[in-house]
C-alpha cells in the first residue's frame, strides 16, 4: 500500500475513534517519539494504522437510546492515558449520534464506554 493511501486510511480510522489531530500527535510522541506521521518509517506507519484499526474495530455500542440534546458523560479511547473523560450533549450528525463537548469537539458515542446520563450536570 502506498503511503498516501495509508495516510487516508489513518485519517479515516482516527475520525472513527473521534481522535483530533492533537490526540494523534500525543499517540505518536508517546509511542514512536515523533509528532508527525511524516517522520514514521513505512513499517511504523503501517503499525500505527493497524493499531488504529484494531481500536476502531471494537464492538460498537448501541447508541439509539440516547436522545438528541441529552447531556452525557463517558470515556473515549486516548492514546496516552488509555481513556479520557468527556462530557457534553448528544447530537445527530450524518445519521450517527455524537457527543459534543463545550468546545464544540465531537466524539462518536459508539466508541464511548461507561456512559452516564447527566441531569443538571450531575450523574443519574
Amino acid at each position: 500500500m502506498e503511503r498516501g493511501e495509508l495516510i487516508k486510511r489513518i485519517d479515516y480510522e482516527m475520525e472513527r475513534l473521534g481522535w483530533s489531530t492533537t490526540t494523534g500527535k500525543e499517540y505518536l510522541v508517546s509511542t514512536y517519539g515523533v509528532s508527525s506521521r511524516k517522520r514514521l518509517n513505512d513499517d511504523q506507519l503501517l503499525e500505527f494504522y493497524h493499531n488504529l484499526k484494531a481500536a476502531s474495530s471494537k464492538p460498537r455500542q448501541q447508541t439509539l437510546h440516547y436522545e438528541v440534546g441529552q447531556m452525557l458523560q463517558g470515556l473515549i479511547p486516548h492514546p496516552v492515558s488509555g481513556t479520557m473523560k468527556v462530557k457534553g450533549k448528544v447530537l445527530l450528525e450524518n445519521g450517527d449520534r455524537q457527543l459534543e463537548d463545550k468546545h464544540g469537539v465531537t466524539y462518536p458515542l459508539s466508541v464511548m464506554e461507561d456512559i452516564k446520563v447527566l441531569v443538571m450536570g450531575k450523574d443519574v
